[in-house]
């Protein structure tokens, strides 16, 4: 179960990135809107880290949930606002998931 709260936090946590681009685009009652939305994402992102930190050692979950929402925010930025995803770039993503697995596996 706590592996299912991690995954959604990270989840949400890509939500807030996509969010964010929201919140620095509007002004006035739509850029209120638009933070509320955005610290009640991140509320629950951090909400279910903690939660998943109950079983899961700090170290490993923290790297899962940065890994989800570095690798989701970059696929969704390049499905939503078409952001180029070059070689050096893909290369990155590589050691992200690689390095998250790893910890996974030695943790």
């Amino acid at each position: 179960m706590h592996w299912i709260f991690l995954i959604f936090a990270g989840c949400f946590e890509v939500l807030g990135i996509l969010t964010m681009k929201k919140v620095s685009s509007k002004k006035g009652k739509s850029f209120w809107l638009w933070l509320c939305v955005l610290l009640l994402v991140f509320a629950c992102s951090l909400s279910l880290l903690s939660l998943a930190m109950r079983e899961i050692d700090i170290s490993v979950a923290y790297a899962v949930w940065t890994g989800i929402g570095a690798v989701g925010g970059v696929v969704m930025a390049r499905i939503i606002y078409q952001e180029k995803i070059t070689l050096l770039k893909g290369v990155c993503l590589f050691v992200i998931i690689a390095s998250v697995i790893g910890l996974k596996l030695l943790g």
